[in-house]
């Protein structure tokens, strides 16, 4: 099979002949999810097989425009004609730059909508090309054609899966004059698939700042109706039940009537730096300290929401030092497929631990590239960084 851009040897001229061959090669073109990369690689592939040179125009604002196609000859099919193929959808044959030589101009079309041509400067007189053959120019332009077709539906579910994935989310988080927070969602997979991770914030009656992280189970449009559902039940359920365990007990309710299987952890900050947690099966809290050291805090949980879970939710506790910060994440951002769950989560510390005095937005956007890694699972990024900054006593007197 003939590599992207491999080009034919000195005693093997393009030929009609090798159009079977080319088929071959381009049939299963929907694999590569990139217009400009489908371009490069279809006209890389038709001048080392069947053509001297090959153009691929695009219509842009109603116009088609030659997309960056390196060539062979300085000939190009005109624009005029190109225009018409389009218009027309019917494919085009002229003259090409010696008498030997023609130009095939071929509609790129998926049903009723035409988006383009695929031309090619075929080593054969205008007149000489055969019913066979323009059969399977048709076949390379089609399966080009589909491709492009799939790419840019591939680009604009793309496009609408982020923006109910961002609709679900916070647009803001919560603001105070003693802690400052930073998150980030980022997408586990290359294809942009809508996930059920989310973060969530609120500053409390009580001046207390509430946290949240959790995982919605699955992928997909449904995943991410149950995040909605689930952080806006927590939303409600945090002014009625005032410590992350009654939250959370409520939630393991809840997810059963519903019918979600999910982890969470919630927790809750006041301006001492008192820090209290409870956790349905989450991933522990980790606390970056100034001077770069990092602590792993003992987490006592209950089993993931939608386990049937009954009994008492454990509270846990820490107490917070000025500039230290804490950091809950989704397991996506640790998780990796040669590695044991608490390796990866020490190699976070270790990771974290140059930027400890770094701004928050910053120290979020180093722990989010993990998910570049070889070894990550794809899984969904979820992390929320909360720094607290002792801001004298009017904080306190708020609290008491």
């Amino acid at each position: 099979m003939l590599e992207e851009g491999e080009g034919a040897g000195p005693d093997e001229r393009p030929h009609l002949d090798a159009l079977p061959e080319l088929l071959e090669v381009l049939l299963p073109l929907e694999s590569i999810a990139d217009r400009a990369r489908l371009a490069r690689a279809v006209a890389g592939w038709v001048t080392s097989t069947v053509a001297v040179d090959c153009r691929v125009h695009m219509v842009e604002d109603g116009h088609p425009r030659e997309l960056f196609v390196p060539g062979s000859t300085a000939s190009s099919p005109d624009e005029a004609l190109v225009a018409r193929v389009v218009e027309s959808t019917t494919l085009a044959i002229v003259p090409g730059p010696s008498p030997e030589q023609a130009w095939v101009v071929l509609p790129l079309h998926v049903g009723s909508r035409t988006f383009g041509t695929l031309s090619m400067l075929i080593n054969s007189p205008p007149n000489a090309l055969s019913s066979h053959h323009l059969y399977d120019l048709r076949r390379v332009a089609s399966a080009f054609a589909h491709a492009v077709g799939e790419e840019r539906l591939h680009k604009r579910a793309s496009q609408v899966s982020q923006a109910l994935q961002a609709s679900l989310l916070p647009r803001a988080l919560a603001q105070g004059d003693w802690f400052e927070l930073a998150a980030r969602y980022v997408p586990g997979t290359a294809d942009l698939r809508i996930g059920g991770d989310w973060y969530d914030s609120q500053v409390m009656p009580d001046a207390r700042v509430a946290l949240s992280v959790g995982d919605i189970a699955g992928h997909g449009v449904e995943a991410a109706a149950q995040m909605g559902e689930l952080r806006s039940a927590m939303i409600a359920l945090r002014l009625v039940r005032s410590g992350p365990d009654e939250l959370i007990s409520v939630l393991h309710r809840l997810a059963i009537d519903m019918g979600y299987f999910a982890t969470v952890i919630c927790v809750r900050l006041d301006p001492t730096g008192n820090l209290q947690w409870a956790s349905a099966g989450h991933l522990p809290p980790l606390v970056l300290r100034p001077d770069g050291t990092a602590e792993l805090l003992r987490t006592e949980p209950t089993p993931p929401l939608g386990t049937g879970y009954g009994d008492s939710v454990p509270l846990n506790r820490y107490h917070l030092e000025p500039e230290d910060t804490l950091i809950i994440y989704t397991d996506g951002l640790v998780e990796r497929r040669d590695q044991a769950i608490g390796e990866s989560i020490e190699l976070l510390a270790a990771r974290a631990a140059p930027h400890a005095k770094a701004s928050l937005t910053e120290l979020v956007d180093v722990l989010v590239t993990a998910r570049d890694h070889p070894a990550s699972t794809g899984d969904d990024v979820a992390v929320l960084a909360a720094r607290w900054q002792l801001k004298g006593l009017g904080a306190l007197q708020r609290l008491s």
